[in-house]
């Protein structure tokens, strides 16, 4: 059945961050999709299982391309010899655009397994995978290969043993950009692995893999924790190494519950201050650059060396006080502080956060209204999304409370497309010189996918 919608476009023109819903004619919810991602050019987005609802780990990228009006496409089988291939690493940001792309395939299997021939996609072109500089194709067994820039000008420590590729066309791809997804096909076209939830984790750091063998979703996809303090061959990437998430962890092996519990161990009976000692050293301190405090939310800076008017700007707690941040030392834990403007701070209220769809209000960037399933909600501006996330999964852990379920998706969803930032790193070192505790998911981010429930 051909159906199409009164106004010509479908909603604003569709989008692939766009969230779906379908309502009743008196505005009853019908269905959603509430997890949108970018699955490549002329690729559709579909349910691998038509019962099993609106589930983050159901949307897949469909195989075929699209398969408008039918039930959805089977995957096809891989030769015996690609099956176990994997893209664990991919570099689409790095400080060199011209030199330093690469994507990074393991062999998981058991035998060695020769590329040449494969085919590499950024979602724009197709490029085949060749030796790099005429070299060998041949990826063994537990091994890793590396498609390299032609013109790679040789930045990183790669690990010995890496079996270096390139494309023939000399970028790979159209020239990889922070957003574009990846696939991995053989010869004949069918698919072998794929990236498809890519994310800007900062400039010179890769998107890795937290388990070759966790399959391509979006909970497995972390910016890579590499860092050459820690002894480690590179910042910021792992080209042709075990991955530094299941190397430099602390909380190796540990999800969900056992992985909260020693995260309170670390997080729990710090130092906390006096509420105005708290408002002080955040105006005057933390979030104090250069004499201006800049609002999170709206951008809006004032001049200040301590408290400000109340009506002017005043103290945002991340996690509302009615939530259960009214008593110290929660109230005053700065982890979950921030300075915004007096409006602003009011519109937010004592609001859930999440994706608007449907705006009443937007300032600056951030928005108050309804979501996909019609509740109201909170969306901070995008360079305040993963703060925002990161210091209400902070709170959870360190109060021990629980987070709800849309609004922990949507958190989650920010940890990614807002990594943290340099600003972000210092402002925890600035608050752990005071309160003597730091907020370990600005340290390793990806802690948070270990989570399945806060």
């Amino acid at each position: 059945t051909l159906l199409s919608v009164g106004t010509g476009a479908i909603g604003n023109g569709l989008a692939s961050n766009d969230p779906i819903a379908l309502y009743a004619p008196d505005g009853t919810l019908i269905d959603s999709f509430s997890y949108p991602f970018n699955p490549g050019n002329g690729t559709s987005v579909e349910l691998s299982d038509l019962a099993g609802g609106d589930l983050q780990q159901d949307w897949i990228a469909c195989p075929c391309g699209a398969s408008p009006g039918t039930d959805g496409c089977e995957e096809e089988l891989l030769p015996e010899d690609f099956e176990n291939l994997v893209i664990n690493e991919v570099m689409a940001n790095p400080l060199d655009e011209a030199t330093g792309e690469y994507i990074e395939i393991f062999n998981a299997g058991s035998s060695d397994v020769d590329v040449s021939g494969l085919l590499v996609s950024d979602g724009d072109a197709m490029d085949t995978i060749e030796g790099f500089q005429g070299g060998d194709t041949l990826i063994p067994a537990g091994g890793f290969g590396l498609v390299l820039d032609r013109d790679y000008a040789g930045q990183y420590a790669i690990a010995p043993g890496t079996t270096l590729l390139s494309v023939g066309t000399g970028a790979i791809g159209n020239g990889l950009a922070s957003n574009d997804p990846i696939a991995l096909y053989a010869p004949d076209g069918t698919l072998i692995d794929s990236f498809s939830y890519p994310f800007n984790p900062g400039n010179g750091i890769s998107v890795e893999k937290m388990d070759p063998s966790g399959g391509d979703l979006e909970s497995n996809w972390i910016a890579s924790p590499c860092d050459e303090n820690n002894e480690d061959l590179n910042t910021g990437s792992s080209p042709g190494g075990v991955n530094c998430s299941l190397v430099s962890d602390d909380f190796y092996g540990l999800e969900d519950e056992a992985l909260i519990q020693a995260l309170y161990s670390q997080v729990e009976g710090h130092d906390g201050l006096g509420y105005t000692e708290a408002r002080q050293v955040m105006f005057s301190q933390i979030d104090n650059h250069d004499g201006q405090v800049e609002c999170v939310y709206t951008g809006f800076t004032m001049t200040t060396s301590t408290i400000p008017d109340p009506g002017i700007m005043n103290t945002e707690h991340t996690w509302a006080q009615s939530w259960g941040a009214d008593t110290w030392p929660a109230r005053t834990d700065l982890h979950h502080l921030f300075p915004t403007t007096n409006s602003s701070n009011s519109i937010r209220g004592s609001l859930e956060f999440g994706d608007v769809i449907y705006p009443d209000w937007q300032y600056g960037g951030s928005k108050r209204g309804m979501d996909a399933q019609g509740k109201q909600v909170f969306e901070p501006r995008d360079e305040q999304k993963g703060d925002t996330a990161r210091a209400v999964f902070y709170f959870s852990v360190r109060y021990q409370m629980d987070i709800p379920d849309k609004m922990e998706q949507d958190l989650k969803n920010w940890n990614h497309s807002d990594p943290p930032d340099q600003k972000e790193k210092e402002r925890n070192n600035a608050i752990d010189a005071i309160q003597h505790n730091r907020n370990p998911f600005v340290d390793h981010p990806e802690l948070v996918d270990r989570i399945a429930d806060f």
